[in-house]
């Protein structure tokens, strides 16, 4: 017989318990200097500069869509409403509209009523005639509100109705070259 090797499987060592020292470190960002401090105001005006950007991009997006329906409206609104009267009609004209998978076009009758069509021509006849569909809208001067109140708050030491006495304080902002302060 020839010796032959013959594959043996060695017992795993039981799992040693074995002591890891760790320290409490925080890893935590914390503004501590002024390096971190530079760092998230610097990540505050990226953010609001993207803001600004996106919200700009966006309004120029939606007037080109407004743009782009306005103009197909023009070119097709009369021939898209003939053909679904065409159809409406081969249909029996029971219903008053027809259903696409983009949406629906249909008819809706509109009773005959006036229209104002130039509000100033009609507030300055409206003012002269005395016609009683003028209104007059009432505002607080808040401004001047605050100075009688004031005013009075310093003669009697007594508060006016809707107003409060806010004690000093130091109030927290942060400023951006050429942008609004925040409070």
């Amino acid at each position: 017989m020839s010796a032959e090797t013959i594959p043996v499987q060695a017992e795993e060592a039981a799992p040693v318990a074995v002591p890891v020292v760790t320290e409490s470190l925080d890893t935590r960002f914390h503004i501590n200097s002024d390096v971190a401090a530079n760092w998230l105001l610097s990540k505050l005006a990226s953010i609001d500069a993207e803001i600004q950007r996106v919200t700009a991009q966006a309004a120029i997006i939606v007037k080109q869509l407004e743009a782009d329906r306005d103009s197909l409206l023009y070119l097709y609104e009369a021939e898209l409403s003939a053909f679904v009267s065409q159809k409406i009609a081969e249909s029996g004209g029971r219903r008053r509209s027809v259903h696409f998978l983009q949406g629906s076009c249909g008819f809706r009758r509109v009773p005959a009523h006036v229209s104002v069509k130039d509000t100033g021509a009609a507030l300055l006849h409206a003012k002269e005639a005395g016609l009683p569909a003028v209104v007059t809208v009432e505002k607080l001067d808040a401004a001047a509100y605050r100075e009688i109140a004031e005013a009075r708050m310093s003669a009697d030491g007594t508060a006016l109705p809707g107003c409060e006495v806010v004690p000093e304080t130091d109030r927290f902002s942060i400023k951006f070259p050429g942008a609004k302060a925040e409070d």
